[in-house]
């Protein structure tokens, strides 16, 4: 595999989200991403479960670790935000909708 944690944080920190103009670990949505035996297991925190772009988001944090080697095992899981998480993000969001 020969890729190390520091360049997977560093690819996925240049995932942008797409609806928001912002990172997805800017909005602290990437969690605990962990690299190991030809495998990179990394958690997507989601505002809500359920939301209709989640396989859009996870799609786009596949597609920038397997950028850095295509024989890497990707996982992706999902949890959703605490409530302070889901604060801070909407508040995030709504900055960047408004432009401010």
């Amino acid at each position: 595999m020969g890729i190390s944690e520091g360049e997977v944080r560093d690819a996925l920190a240049r995932v942008p989200h797409p609806e928001i103009d912002h990172t997805l670990v800017e909005l602290g949505m990437v969690k605990d991403v962990v690299v190991g035996d030809g495998k990179v297991s990394v958690t997507l925190v989601l505002p809500f479960l359920g939301v209709p772009i989640v396989d859009d988001l996870v799609d786009s944090l596949r597609n920038a670790i397997k950028a850095l080697s295509g024989d890497v095992e990707v996982e992706v899981n999902l949890a959703e935000m605490t409530q302070k998480g889901r604060e801070t993000f909407m508040v995030t969001a709504q900055e960047a909708w408004l432009g401010t």
